[in-house]
């Protein structure tokens, strides 16, 4: 084979083997993982061994021991499509990790937390790292009601809001973080569409998250549903943020729309 042919042979197994970015629908807006609870590969008992990245960046999340999969819940969204019942054992591990020191993320969830009473249980976690990255969770206060929260797991609480929603109702959440310098980021909170917080500054930088959903390497397990995860490794604008919180919350809520093609 000539070095002419070789390359050109090199460079259609690469063009056939990468994969178009993937816009969420109404935007022009491209995510770095897309997860939805409708485009997963369960298992022979109904449980979730993988679930699919829509981006197009094939970083797929999967869960190898079959004793720790999520299960996939039938009906249970507003609009009747399914979401994965983590059941305080189960996580799912991304393929390659993500670097969030600028990034927008998004999670439709539905914590369980009313039967416990112990405090070091309450932690639900969304999003999770090593111990030197990131957590996201929902937290029960002793008073009740739900927070959403962001760590930085070897330091501190990044920023925390309070939330009178109720354990047995879905909720749309994002978290902004933005990169200042080495030692500083920002934070900010949504939910359901609304600020929850201002904009919180602190001496502390997010770097390369391992990417586990539902859990942060073994530790504050999610009980209850996560039905999609978004994440953006890019800033973006107010109206960018609504218009992606818009088309999740009509994916969940809405109508049941066609489902996405992998091809």
């Amino acid at each position: 084979m000539t070095n002419r042919m070789c390359a050109s042979f090199i460079l259609s197994v690469f063009l056939c083997c990468t994969a178009a970015a993937r816009t969420i629908p109404g935007t022009s807006l491209s995510p770095a993982v897309w997860y939805q609870s409708n485009n997963v590969v369960t298992d022979e008992y109904g449980n979730t061994e993988s679930i699919t990245d829509l981006s197009g960046g094939g970083n797929h999340a999967s869960q190898p021991n079959s004793a720790c999969r999520p299960a996939l819940d039938a009906g249970v969204l507003p609009n009747g499509r399914p979401a994965l019942l983590f059941d305080g054992n189960d996580s799912l591990q991304m393929s390659r990790p993500l670097l969030l020191t600028n990034c927008v993320c998004f999670a439709v969830v539905r914590p369980n937390i009313t039967d416990y009473s112990v405090s070091s249980v309450r932690n639900k976690t969304i999003l999770g790292g090593n111990k030197q990255s990131m957590q996201w969770i929902i937290r029960q206060k002793e008073s009740g009601t739900l927070h959403s929260e962001v760590l930085c797991r070897s330091v501190k609480s990044c920023a925390s809001v309070s939330s009178s929603l109720s354990t047995n109702e879905f909720v749309l959440a994002a978290l902004e973080i933005k990169y200042i310098d080495p030692e500083n980021s920002t934070f900010r909170l949504r939910q359901n569409g609304e600020y929850m917080t201002d904009e919180a500054a602190k001496e502390v930088s997010i770097g390369e998250v391992s990417g586990e959903i539902g859990s942060a390497k073994s530790w504050d397990y999610m009980t209850g549903h996560i039905a999609s995860v978004v994440i953006f490794t890019n800033s973006l604008s107010l109206a960018e943020i609504e218009s992606v919180e818009q088309y999740l919350s009509e994916w969940y809520a809405g109508q049941p729309q066609t489902m996405i093609s992998l091809h």
